[in-house]
């Protein structure tokens, strides 16, 4: 392996371990806001439509005056809200 093809898979793998941790943290953040609303006194919720490769899916909303949740799933309703943000 010549040093330009290490320099690009140590660049590569570095690439990836932080991608990696930041999913990660990404995942913990919602989670965190998800738990923070459903302890919340108050609690916002809406959907609106949204077409997702053809099909209609529905974006559902859950915030306060503090955090915004927003997610997408195929279903509406209480059975989209539940799946999707966890209420």
């Amino acid at each position: 392996m010549s040093n330009r093809s290490a320099s690009y898979l140590h660049l590569a793998c570095t690439f990836l371990r932080i991608t990696l941790f930041k999913i990660t943290l990404l995942g913990l953040f919602l989670e965190t806001v998800k738990e923070l609303l459903r302890d919340a006194p108050v609690v916002h919720f809406d959907e609106t439509g949204l077409r997702v490769e053809g099909s209609l899916h529905w974006v559902h909303v859950a915030s306060n005056a503090l955090y915004t949740f927003l997610g997408a799933h195929k279903r509406r309703g209480n059975v989209g809200i539940m799946r999707n943000i966890g209420f």
